[in-house]
């Protein structure tokens, strides 16, 4: 009986190197972000947020914009489907529900659960820190990063980001 071919192995062989090599080229990308966002000093961006509640099956689209000025400063206001606003300093967090007019203000420690995602919009963190990364192919021209959280939420089990 004759053995397996040749080009069984060095398929096996090269699907072995594939998988680290696109892990790696995710981390290269994911560092050439935060190059960049290393330099911005501030920045204003529009969002689409959607939040997918699986055990509802729903998803809620939220519209609004974001500020930025570092070291630490923003403002996370949500226009749609209600106005929100979620202002970050260095000290606390405040959320400010208009509708109820009432505010609620958060020490930074006390928001663990948002922390990973807003210490990657405000560059306090590396992304290959938080997230496990992964590339994908880009839309009309953007970069488009899937994270996975190393420790998720029920608030957070993905992110996009584009």
């Amino acid at each position: 009986m004759k053995d397996a071919s040749p080009g069984l192995g060095v398929l096996i062989t090269a699907l072995a190197f594939a998988a680290p090599a696109r892990a790696q080229a995710a981390l290269d990308r994911a560092r050439n972000v935060q190059n960049v966002d290393a330099g911005i000093q501030t920045f204003e961006a529009q969002f689409t947020q959607e939040l997918r509640h699986q055990e509802a099956g729903t998803t809620e689209t939220r519209q609004g914009n974001l500020r930025f000025a570092k070291p630490l400063l923003v403002r996370w206001e949500t226009f749609t489907p209600y106005p929100e606003p979620l202002l970050l300093t260095s000290q606390d967090i405040w959320n400010y529900l208009p509708d109820e007019d009432l505010a609620y203000r958060y020490s930074l420690d006390a928001a663990n659960d948002a922390k990973s995602i807003l210490t990657v919009i405000t560059g306090q963190s590396p992304l290959d820190s938080e997230f496990e990364i992964e590339v994908m192919p880009q839309e009309q021209g953007l970069l488009h990063l899937l994270l996975y959280p190393f420790v998720p939420t029920y608030q957070m089990v993905e992110v996009q980001l584009w």
